[in-house]
């Protein structure tokens, strides 16, 4: 799938696997993926086992993260918000794990469709409820 005959520009506003894994299958497909980490690194990233030289890398951060650019966003400032909402505006598809009321809520809503784990009432929205086994 390609924009104008160039890859599609995705957003990565998540943390964990279920975003993640969403974000690392279109840089497996060769496209942009842009993934949006806070000041303190995506909690994944200290997965590593104790005393690991390379806890700050876990192997399953770098498994779901791979082929991606990483920037630092932090959504909790203006000017976080002002970089994620800037992002967002340039992206063919977003994924996130931010409920949709909340990203309203931050601002940084815009025309792209999202992709999140929480929601499935948005048009051209992909949905995987993350859920543990055998739950309803």
């Amino acid at each position: 799938m390609t924009v104008e005959g160039r890859p599609l520009r995705v957003v990565e506003l998540a943390q964990g696997f279920a975003g993640p894994v969403c974000g690392r299958l279109f840089a497996a497909l060769g496209h942009e993926v842009v993934k949006c980490e806070p000041p303190g690194g995506d909690y994944l990233r200290g997965r590593g086992e104790r005393g690991d030289a390379a806890r700050l890398m876990a192997h399953g951060f770098a498994a779901v993260n791979a082929g991606k650019h990483s920037v630092v966003v932090d959504l909790g400032t203006v000017e976080g918000r002002d970089a994620a909402r800037s992002l967002v505006d340039t992206a063919d598809v977003v994924v996130s794990d931010l409920h949709p009321a909340e990203a309203e809520r931050l601002g940084i809503v815009g025309s792209t469709p999202m992709w999140t784990p929480t929601c499935r009432s948005h048009a051209r929205t992909a949905s995987s409820p993350r859920r543990s086994a055998g739950s309803p």
